[in-house]
């Protein structure tokens, strides 16, 4: 399997310790990925986003409404 050296990997853990990874093309899908992700996660929710290449590491809370 070949690698794309051209791509952002962007890593999401949840606080269960979950891990999820996807690579993007661009630093705008990466905050654009992150804004939308973000208004679907409830505000009682948080997860560690991490992107090397962006310098990125930290936790995104959540927007939505708890229902």
């Amino acid at each position: 399997m070949c690698k794309r050296l051209d791509t952002m990997k962007l890593t999401i853990t949840s606080m269960a310790g979950n891990t999820s990874s996807m690579n993007l093309p661009t630093k705008e899908d990466v905050y654009y990925f992150i804004d939308l992700y973000k208004s679907t996660l409830k505000k009682n929710q948080r997860v560690k986003i991490t992107c090397d290449i962006l310098g990125l590491d930290g936790y995104l809370q959540g927007t939505a409404p708890i229902r």
